[in-house]
């Protein structure tokens, strides 16, 4: 539904002084207006003999450029990176299977372990079905590069053996290390049952929560190095593995994208969180549940480029992104600050 929005009452009548308290109140009900736009669609002009506020044809086609696509997906969730604060959403707090997006938490206690250079003996029960990296009993490989056999092909069995070596032998003890570090970090809406994510009984996650994850691997300068690789040759042994990213956004050089995980299975559909950074402004794409979600997150991408801005508001913090079409009625910075502040509270922790 596209909201009709009449802006011709917030002109002031003819030959009337410009008060700078009328202004403000023109503006302070014009910055009410991101809410409607990301609700429902961008305000549409109609005809009137009143003239609306700025309703040049530059103005009207960055208000058409403000609705959101249409998703296929049962949750998503679009962040402005840099700040945390959440752009748009539909259900982003929804529990819905994690499928592969579950290694972002694997990695993250690897990482942490302080054992990066410890050479690991893959074995037989480190195998798994689904996706592979193509590990064999008698490998030997260092944690790093468990990581990019799990980060890069998304290797189930590279998660099983990092989960199998950090739980001293146990799968199981991993898992609840996984459960423990989501519950300090505030992940209420995710319970982790295998490092892998193969769809199990009472495993799940949110949009909000892989956001949330997603910036916390970004923060390790070593795994945001791995997830922002497309294609690698790795030797293990006398074999040399060539390791393709299951994120094809990344694999086709879409412009700006720089990770981060991809997830498919059957209960889950097609998951994928995406970060892209473009000038300097990183913005998060989670799709969760999508029967095709490539274009879903291309969509979402494209929108978030061209719908917003980034603004500095001069209060010391990172530029915050607003609705493109704040910009070119020349919004002053207190108004810019209340849109801002009308969405305090819609944020992701950053790390």
């Amino acid at each position: 539904m596209i909201g009709v929005v009449r802006l011709g009452w917030m002109r002031l009548p003819a030959g009337a002084p410009r008060r700078r308290g009328a202004r403000g109140l023109a503006w302070a009900a014009l910055v009410l207006l991101p809410l409607a736009v990301i609700a429902a669609g961008p305000p549409a002009f109609t005809e009137s003999d009143h003239a609306y506020l700025a309703a040049t044809p530059p103005v009207v086609e960055t208000l058409e450029r403000s609705a959101p696509p249409a998703v296929d997906a049962a949750s998503v969730l679009v962040l402005d990176a840099n700040t945390g604060r959440i752009v748009w959403g539909i259900k982003p707090h929804l529990r819905w299977y994690p499928a592969s997006t579950v290694k972002m938490m694997t990695a993250l206690l690897a990482a942490q372990s302080g054992q990066l250079d410890r050479q690991i003996d893959f074995v037989p029960a480190m195998g798994a079905d689904g996706s592979s990296a193509g590990l064999l009993p008698g490998d030997r490989l260092t944690m790093r590069d468990l990581l990019r056999a799990m980060l890069v092909p998304s290797g189930n069995e590279a998660a099983n053996a990092i989960a199998y070596a950090l739980g001293d032998g146990s799968i199981a003890r991993f898992v609840a290390q996984m459960n423990e570090q989501a519950a300090r970090w505030g992940l209420r809406d995710t319970r982790f049952v295998n490092p892998h994510g193969l769809d199990a009984p009472g495993e799940h996650t949110s949009a909000f929560d892989l956001a949330t994850l997603a910036l916390r691997l970004l923060a390790d300068p070593l795994l945001a190095q791995i997830v922002a690789t497309p294609r690698l040759d790795m030797r293990v042994g006398t074999r040399t593995l060539v390791l393709k990213s299951t994120n094809d956004l990344l694999v086709q050089g879409v412009p700006g994208v720089d990770g981060v995980k991809t997830g498919t299975e059957d209960l889950a559909r097609e998951n994928q969180v995406t970060s892209v950074t473009r000038d300097d402004h990183r913005v998060m794409i989670v799709v969760l549940g999508s029967n095709d979600r490539d274009p879903a997150s291309l969509g979402l991408i494209d929108w978030a480029f061209s719908a917003f801005r980034w603004r500095d508001l001069g209060d010391g913090k990172p530029p915050v992104m607003l609705p493109a079409w704040l910009v070119p009625f020349e919004a002053p910075a207190e108004v810019l600050r209340a849109a801002a502040a009308s969405r305090a509270g819609d944020e992701v922790p950053l790390p």
